[in-house]
């Protein structure tokens, strides 16, 4: 019995640690002079390899979503800060271009103004009539800024119409395409004389009282005359589009357009030419009534 407990006790556990203690110096002390251990490492390594993989495989998988969430906010943000920035250089590419179209209308109107016997007054459009039957539009120049009552609108194509009410710093202009507007006009190509009528429409003027074998064809430009003593010689108005001929009627039906733009214009050049002003026909009477009675004064 004392023999079997002997063997069953086998060695104390001091003397094992002391055993494999001696071991791992030994195989340490080899290895580090013979790396005969390196082919060991190497497959214990790669058989390691699968299961290393998947118990990492949480900690790679949260911090993959983390990297995806933060991607995500992170392209949300300059997607955001990009769109913001597009809608501020487009509004600063359209005041660009605003201001370009602005500046090329005020460079034709002072290219305009150079030929012009007096210097003209600019004038910058407020806003149009209140009345929608009627095409009349307020600009901000008035009476202590030198208009008149009967100055011609233009702008560097054409005429636009003629100044039908004055206030201090305001003024109204009614359209040549107002329907109770007419210009007196003459046909450039052949000298022609007739008048020009509004129809109401921006785009559409009618030339009235022509016989229907009236020499005028489409493309015809029709400039104003000095009938009236009005409006300035010479000035582009129309340009003919179409002429009817209807049998029933003694006159022709003559459509023309603008040459001005009449409801495109920011700027305009108000005429300050001595006819724009018309005189009235009992000034002269009153000022020779009043000469008379000064030498009947004298003579008395």
């Amino acid at each position: 019995m004392e023999q079997q407990d002997f063997f069953l006790k086998g060695i104390s556990p001091s003397v094992k640690f002391a055993i494999f203690s001696l071991l791992s110096l030994v195989l340490l002390l080899v290895d580090s002079h013979y790396r005969v251990l390196n082919i060991v490492r190497d497959v214990v390594t790669v058989g390691l390899r699968p299961l290393q993989t998947i118990a990492t495989a949480p900690v790679t998988a949260t911090r993959w979503v983390s990297d995806f969430v933060e991607l995500q906010s992170n392209l949300l943000k300059e997607n955001g800060r990009l769109q913001r920035q597009v809608l501020a250089d487009n509004s600063q590419l359209l005041r660009m271009q605003s201001l370009q179209h602005e500046n090329a209308e005020l460079k034709q109107l002072f290219a305009s103004s150079q030929i012009m016997a007096r210097p003209p007054l600019y004038g910058e459009v407020l806003y149009g009539g209140k009345d929608p039957f009627t095409r009349k539009i307020i600009i901000n120049r008035g009476s202590n800024h030198g208009v008149g009552l009967g100055q011609i609108a233009v702008d560097s194509q054409g005429v636009l119409g003629q100044v039908t009410r004055v206030l201090p710093l305001v003024s109204e202009v009614t359209l040549v395409t107002d329907r109770n507007h007419t210009v007196p006009v003459r046909v450039q190509r052949t000298r022609q004389r007739g008048v020009v009528v509004g129809t109401g429409q921006s785009d559409v003027l009618e030339m009235r009282f022509m016989p229907v074998n009236v020499d005028i064809k489409p493309g015809d430009i029709l400039e104003s005359s000095s009938v009236g003593g009005i409006y300035p010689e010479g000035l582009p108005v129309a340009r003919v589009l179409k002429i009817d001929h209807p049998g029933s009627l003694m006159f022709a039906r003559i459509y023309c357009a603008p040459i001005g733009n009449v409801d495109k214009n920011r700027y305009l050049l108000i005429l300050r030419e001595e006819q724009a002003m018309p005189s009235r026909p009992e000034e002269p009477v009153v000022k020779e009534s009043k000469s008379r009675r000064g030498k009947r004064g004298v003579n008395d």
